[in-house]
């Protein structure tokens, strides 16, 4: 199990394998993985070797075994000579020499067959010296893919060769460990909180089918993304079954930041009964101990981890071990870093009251003023009500906010039919604020639409109906205060008009700049011209757009808009520190861009697949508006609805969503985007050929070829002499 820094290297552009190089006690664990596994059969590896390893001593663990062709698992060729190596056993060749081939496949002594992921480990025979990570030349690797019909490419990248590095450091930190030695209970291990029914025997935790259930191992906090593993082992798979009353599993849970139960594998017997198989991951549990490793998913970002086993096992035969339980964390050291920000506004809370537990809104902790014992508003299950006898003002406590401020509250009226828009009997709800004790600001005053189905603010457009919806206001004079106080004014006539308030909020916005992972970018659209239309081209990604109801062949519609200076009479797209956007024009004008009115679709397509991060929206008065994530294949990966903030508003909408080919913004009705936020897959710069064939090679029987391996005695490839 890993101690030491990790690099993770990927090589091509499209497709890709990804390398991950351990540091291991002086060993080196490496993992070569297709991170597509429909679209790469890796078949082989080319490195060199810094000058100081000896590599007449360079050996891998599983052993590469001369007399069967592989290594007991999918290695099926290692050779070391230095400065020789350009070939495949297949013929394939590399356009330069290198010092170390590993070949990859299923088949004895040949690369064929399907292989998406290899594992070994580097070691100097003999224990002569240690091996680092500066003991591989990161900055070149080369690996071939795909060649079993004659093809095949070769991909390349490295630490400092491409432009763009597509390299990062990482450092394993071991944060939990036991092997269980010396200890007669589960629960007098120091990483056990709740051994249950579990026993220990010599040195490893034991379930069988009188001692099972749950053992609980202590929760353990995390800085990075976490990875559990432990090694498991069933002498005796034939005893269990899989199924039926006497049916025997193996749970795997792990309970995420306190709150989030992850089922992470549930172990049965397979038909055969010859191993216990995990239904999530497909890894095994068999009479020979077996390290299982869990990562990525909800494990990623963790900020603690705690391991739970879940055995349930009908007889005393039925007997499964358990030792070397690890959790660890990766944390990046250095690299993947573009420098690219994105601006996160980060909001803490200051005052918050939601009404539960009280009579009398005098008791609420964060009310100042109901109005007063008769007459005023009141509370009602859990809510502030206010109808034609308990109406008035509804003063809260100021809130130090020190920043800029927002206020938000959930409200419902249930029979908005009810309510009058005018006269003598009109209804209204007056939202106010009073900033830094002396400035009052009217934010909002609801009254009931023509056709009595909502009460409609005046100022934001934002609905109370019998649903109920969060009504947010920031910006303005909330911008920049020291202190804000929110006061509520219902002015209504009848004991049947009734408007409910819950969950009071007042927070501080606080914008900070975040970098953006894996040679991520902003687009913010300053380079193009007010105007511009047609198919709008920025690095890593076009802009279309079409107004709604246009036919999808009718001309692109999509058009910078410069809200610093607005035009066609959109003064509420008119930002002093927004620059350029893109809009949906209403009729194409360069001369005079015009958001359309009715709304329509905004479609990024991206040159290569890419994680979005994020996406500001500007100016959303109606809601229905959504971002639609489609990946290579068209299938849709996340929707994403949009808020109607209101007008001139700005909102940052986090998505982060990995492997998205295109992205669609569909807006309900007027509106810009701008400042997309993403990272392109491939890492920007990288490198990839097709492979070419030695002839005599690709037209020979792979038997015919057998002794071209790496003996003992003979670590220099029989064929470098005819190396091209």
């Amino acid at each position: 199990m890993s101690t030491g820094n990790t690099t993770e290297i990927l090589l091509g552009c499209e497709p890709q394998v990804r390398v991950e190089i351990i540091e291991d006690n002086g060993n080196l664990f490496m993992r070569v993985v297709a991170p597509d596994p429909d679209a790469v059969d890796i078949d082989a590896l080319f490195f060199n070797l810094a000058d100081d390893v000896d590599a007449s001593a360079l050996t891998i663990y599983p052993d590469y075994d001369e007399a069967i062709g592989s290594n007991g698992e999918n290695v099926t060729g290692f050779t070391v000579a230095t400065g020789t190596l350009n070939q495949m056993d297949n013929g394939a060749q590399v356009q330069e020499p290198y010092d170390v081939r590993l070949e990859f496949g299923t088949t004895p002594y040949s690369s064929q067959g399907d292989v998406n992921e290899a594992t070994l480990t580097f070691y100097i025979d003999g224990g002569g010296s240690n091996l680092t990570a500066d003991s591989i030349d990161l900055s070149n690797l080369t690996a071939v893919v795909n060649t079993d019909n004659g093809g095949g490419m070769a991909l390349t990248g490295g630490i400092g060769n491409t432009g763009d590095d597509q390299a990062a450091v990482y450092e394993t930190n071991v944060l939990a460990s036991d092997d269980f030695n010396g200890i007669s209970y589960a629960s007098q291990s120091d990483i056990v909180s709740y051994g249950g029914y579990w026993q220990a025997t010599n040195g490893e935790l034991e379930a069988n089918g009188c001692h099972d259930g749950n053992i609980w191992f202590e929760p353990v906090a995390v800085n990075g993304d976490a990875e559990i593993s432990f090694d498991a082992r069933a002498p005796h798979t034939e005893y269990f079954e899989n199924g039926g009353c006497y049916g025997d599993s193996l749970e795997v849970w792990a309970l995420v930041d306190g709150n989030e139960w992850v089922l992470m594998d549930t172990f049965v017997v397979n038909d055969e009964g010859t191993a216990l198989v995990g239904d999530t991951t497909g890894q095994t549990i068999t009479a020979d101990s077996q390290t299982l490793t869990y990562s990525g998913g909800a494990l990623d970002g963790a900020s603690s981890v705690q391991l739970v086993l879940d055995a349930d096992i009908s007889a005393g035969n039925e007997e499964i071990f358990i030792d070397n339980v690890e959790v660890s964390e990766t944390v990046l050291v250095e690299g993947n870093d573009s420098g690219a920000t994105t601006t996160e506004t980060v909001e803490e809370v200051v005052l918050a009251e939601n009404f539960d537990g009280v009579s009398n809104l005098q008791d609420a902790q964060n009310v100042a003023w109901n109005g007063g014992w008769h007459g005023g508003w009141q509370a009602t299950n859990g809510e502030a009500e206010a109808n034609g006898c308990h109406d008035g003002n509804l003063w809260f406590e100021t809130a130090q906010v020190n920043g800029d401020a927002e206020v938000s509250f959930d409200a419902r009226a249930p029979h908005t039919e009810y309510f009058e828009n005018g006269g003598c009997y009109g209804d209204s709800l007056e939202v106010w604020a009073l900033v830094d004790g002396n400035e009052w600001v009217l934010m909002d005053t609801f009254v009931v639409n023509d056709e009595g189905t909502a009460l409609v603010g005046d100022t934001t457009g934002q609905t109370i109906t019998a649903d109920s919806q969060t009504l947010t206001y920031s910006g303005g004079a909330l911008d920049g205060a020291s202190s804000v106080q929110l006061v509520l004014d219902a002015d209504i006539s009848a004991g049947n008009e009734e408007i409910f308030i819950d969950n009071v909020e007042v927070s501080t916005l606080t914008e900070v700049e975040v970098p953006v992972d894996e040679h991520g970018t902003c687009e913010d659209f300053e380079d193009a011209a007010a105007g511009e239309t047609a198919a709008l081209q920025f690095d890593g990604f076009t802009v279309t757009a079409q107004r709604a109801g246009d036919a999808a062949d009718s001309e692109n519609d999509a058009m910078i808009f410069d809200t610093a200076n607005p035009t066609g009479g959109d003064s509420d797209l008119g930002y002093a520190d927004q620059g350029n956007a893109i809009i949906i024009s209403e009729d194409n004008d360069a001369t005079d861009p015009d958001d359309n009115a009715g709304g329509g679709t905004i479609t990024f397509d991206f040159a290569a697949p890419s994680d979005v991060v994020s996406l500001n929206v500007l100016d959303i008065e109606e809601e229905g508006g959504a971002i639609d994530l489609y990946d290579s294949e068209g299938e849709l990966i996340d929707s994403i609805a949009i808020p109607a903030a209101g007008d001139n508003s700005v909102q940052t909408i986090d998505i982060a969503v990995d492997g998205v080919a295109s992205m669609q913004v569909t807006l309900a009705g007027s509106g810009a985007v701008d400042d997309l936020c993403y990272a392109s897959e491939t890492g920007g710069n990288c490198g990839q050929y097709d492979v070419t064939y030695d002839d005599l090679m690709k037209d020979a029987d792979p038997a015919a070829v057998a002794d071209d391996q790496t003996t003992a005695d003979d670590q220099v490839d029989d064929m470098a002499d005819a190396m091209v």
